[in-house]
C-alpha cells in the first residue's frame, strides 16, 4: 500500500471531489468531447464514478505489468505512465465537473493543452526506454535489433517533442479544431516514425 500511496491518494481525491460536487450538479451533466465541440449528456452518477473507476483500473493494470518488467528503466517508464494517466484523468474530471457546474470554460482549449503536454512527456521518455513490448516505438524492426530500437526511439522522441509543441501552440490559435488537428499530427508522426524505423533497420543491416 505504501508503495502506491500517491496513486491511491489521487484516486481517492478524484472520488472525494466528485462527491463534493454531486449535490450541485444537474441530473444530466454535459460532456463535451469531439472534433468541433460535439456534446452529449451523462447522468451525474456516471460522472461521479467514471473517472475514479477508470483510474483504479488503469493503476491496477499497470501495477500488474510492473511485476513482469524488472528492468529499472522500463519500471520507471511504467510508473511514469501510471502517474501521468492518473493526473490526466483527474484533470479531465475537474474540467467536466466545472462544465456541469456551469462554469464557462473552453474545454477544447484545455484538452488541446493536455494532449500536447502528454505528447511532450511521452517524447521525453521514449529515448530512455529499452526494448520492450509495452512502451516506445514497437515495430517489427525495432523489436528485432536493440540498435534499431535506440535510434528509432530517439528519432521518435524528437519528432513527438515537435508535435507536442505544435499542439500546445495551436491550442491557443485554433482551439475549436484542436482535437482533429491533434489526431492528424499524431497519426502523421506515427507513420513517419514507423517508416523511419524501417529505414534505420535497412541501413544497419546493409
Amino acid at each position: 500500500m505504501k508503495k502506491y500511496f500517491i496513486q491511491v491518494t489521487m484516486i481517492l481525491v478524484t472520488l472525494i471531489i466528485g462527491f463534493i460536487a454531486y449535490p450541485n450538479l444537474p441530473e444530466q451533466v454535459p460532456l463535451h468531447w469531439g472534433l468541433n465541440g460535439f456534446g452529449n449528456e451523462v447522468h451525474k452518477l456516471f460522472m461521479l464514478l467514471f473517472f475514479p473507476t477508470l483510474m483504479a483500473f488503469t493503476h491496477v493494470t499497470i501495477s500488474l505489468l510492473l511485476k513482469g518488467h524488472k528492468g529499472i528503466r522500463n519500471q520507471k517508464t511504467l510508473l511514469f505512465i501510471d502517474n501521468g494517466m492518473l493526473i490526466l484523468l483527474l484533470i479531465l474530471q475537474l474540467l467536466f465537473l466545472a462544465s456541469g457546474l456551469g462554469w464557462s470554460l473552453n474545454q477544447n482549449f484545455f484538452i488541446g493543452i493536455l494532449i500536447g503536454s502528454v505528447t511532450l512527456l511521452i517524447a521525453n521518455f521514449m529515448p530512455k526506454s529499452k526494448t520492450n513490448f509495452l512502451f516506445g516505438l514497437r515495430t517489427p524492426w525495432t523489436l528485432k535489433d536493440e540498435r534499431v530500437w535506440l535510434k528509432a526511439n530517439r528519432f521518435s522522441g524528437k519528432l513527438l517533442f515537435f508535435v507536442g509543441i505544435l499542439i500546445v501552440s495551436l491550442s491557443f490559435i485554433t482551439p475549436k479544431e484542436i482535437a482533429m488537428i491533434s489526431l492528424i499530427l499524431i497519426l502523421t508522426a506515427a507513420f513517419i516514425a514507423t517508416l523511419a524505423s524501417y529505414i534505420i533497420y535497412r541501413n544497419i543491416k546493409a
